[in-house]
């Protein structure tokens, strides 16, 4: 059985989109997605892939969310000097600035995901080619209107010129554009920094908890006496201090195991959950570390 034209487009068009979709990460590095008005911060997968972590960005059909690179430094003395407030304030004027963007993004996806492939069916051929001549002047667009907003979002030109090209060569990419826009901007924040302001308690312990985790793992592969072993247990100590996180006993060796109990040691002391400030929408294993 023949499958027909208009299905093997759409699956051309999926997979394409799938793949771009698809993020390669340092192991101490992690995705924060803006979803439903609250922040929520995706690991990569375990298995390494030639030294780095896949990652989906999710929700996969809902392109316009927003997703910020964050990585996290282990080494003694790192540079703690950068204003958080001003940070979180710097992503929010990003964020805005970006969302403006999101109808275009809405516009070039259906009709990439389903214009395309009816109009193929049901259009003649005058029709189909004024159709792609109408996503493509849709794609122009948003690329102007996101270079005459690059520098406020410290995009570089280099930057924008491979994904302006990214999107005209492959109309698929182009759904993806504002989140890839949004992972490419720097990051001067350490990740234990930004959920430290950006996050509830609870949720603040349960991903300390896995990077806590990460680093234990990393240990494992180093020799027990060395510097870097040292610096990776100082680092885990401090964490689980200032995040009020004791230590695993033996058996209880999950994050959520962990998790719960450390809640209920430090129960009542805790408080209210903090309030999430507003956020609209690394060459060797570990990025930055050395």
């Amino acid at each position: 059985m023949s499958i027909s034209v208009e299905i093997q487009l759409i699956l051309l068009i999926a997979a394409l989109y799938l793949y771009d979709s698809v993020l390669l990460l340092f192991s101490n590095e992690a995705v924060v997605h803006r979803v439903g008005g609250g922040t929520q911060v995706f690991f990569p997968h375990e298995n390494a892939t030639f030294g780095r972590r896949l990652t989906l960005l999710l929700p996969l059909m809902l392109p316009f969310f927003l997703a910020f690179k964050f990585s996290w430094d282990t080494s003694p003395g790192r540079d703690r000097t950068s204003s958080t407030e001003n940070f979180i304030k710097q992503c929010s004027v990003n964020c805005i600035l970006l969302a403006a963007l999101a109808p275009f993004t809405v516009f070039i996806g259906i009709g990439v995901f389903l214009a395309v492939p009816v109009g193929l069916h049901f259009l003649p051929t005058i029709g189909f080619l004024a159709l792609v001549v109408f996503i493509y002047f849709g794609i122009v667009y948003l690329l102007i209107r996101l270079w005459l907003i690059r520098d406020s979002c410290g995009l570089t030109k280099e930057k924008f010129f491979a994904l302006a090209f990214e999107s005209l060569a492959c109309p698929p990419c182009a759904v993806n554009l504002l989140r890839k826009v949004s992972l490419h901007l720097p990051q001067a924040l350490d990740l234990v920094d930004f959920v430290e302001q950006a996050l509830p308690l609870n949720e603040q312990q349960d991903v300390v908890l896995r990077i806590i985790k990460r680093v234990d793992d990393k240990l494992l592969a180093e020799e027990p006496d060395s510097l870097r072993a040292e610096r990776l247990r100082s680092y885990v100590t401090e964490l689980r201090t200032r995040f009020q996180i004791e230590q695993v006993e033996d058996g209880c060796a999950t994050c959520e195991e962990a998790l719960v109990a450390s809640q209920n040691n430090c129960g009542d002391s805790l408080g209210h959950d903090q309030v999430a400030p507003a956020l609209p929408n690394s060459q060797s294993d570990d990025r930055g570390n050395t």
